[in-house]
């Protein structure tokens, strides 16, 4: 059994724990948070440990961690701690529902988590530290980039997501396009064309918004 930290003790966190909880080879030891926003010791009945003190109460060595924190900044704040965690020499762990389709050769990376009732298709590649959620349906082919968070969506085949990307509730993404970094495709959105970097699109057959996407996120328009 393969024992796990979760990085992070807040809603994804909690999600995170119950993902692993579901499956026979995975046994969550602790939650952790950096030492300066520790506030609570417990959380979901474990401890919270401070970051900074893993490596004095358990051995790292047989510990894999996950970091488990939302899509603050554009996935930026998850991809600080991902990076962090591997300058630190800790394990990182992926994890892929036995709950969700995959149905021939996948590649991963790091920090990747992919949950039940998705489908997907042979030779995705999903890059380090994206999240694809519950209902998900990636078809042939199609590269995920790294930093990313895909919330119950459609991808046809042979698409590219960039890197930093939000693809929101029941989003649709058509067949052989390829979605810049640092976008927001709005829930619902069907996107038919190749998109721009750092940019918002809302609505059906979606259209470029001229809210950017710094103000998706300190407004909390994705809430």
């Amino acid at each position: 059994m393969e024992k796990i930290i979760i990085l992070g003790d807040k809603q994804f966190a909690e999600l995170a724990y119950y993902q692993f909880k579901s499956e026979s080879n995975f046994d969550v030891v602790s939650f952790a948070v950096d030492e300066a926003y520790l506030d609570k010791t417990h959380f979901l009945g474990l401890p919270v440990v401070a970051y900074e003190r893993l490596a004095d109460i358990y051995d790292m060595q047989a510990v894999s961690i996950f970091i488990a924190i939302g899509i603050s900044q554009c996935n930026q704040l998850r991809a600080k701690k991902v990076n962090q965690v591997k300058e630190d020499g800790y394990r990182i762990a992926s994890f892929v529902s036995s709950k969700a389709s995959v149905l021939g050769p996948l590649s991963i990376g790091e920090n990747v988590m992919v949950m039940e009732g998705c489908l997907i298709h042979p030779g995705v590649s999903i890059g380090d530290n994206s999240i694809v959620w519950s209902g998900s349906r990636i078809a042939m082919h199609t590269e995920i980039g790294k930093h990313c968070w895909i919330t119950s969506a459609t991808i046809g085949e042979r698409c590219k997501i960039g890197n930093n990307t939000f693809i929101g509730l029941n989003a649709t993404i058509n067949p052989n396009v390829c979605i810049a970094e640092f976008n927001v495709i709005d829930s619902g959105a069907v996107i038919g064309h190749d998109t721009l970097p750092e940019q918002v699109y809302r609505g059906y057959r979606s259209k470029l918004s001229k809210i950017s996407v710094d103000q998706v996120f300190r407004r909390n328009l994705l809430r």
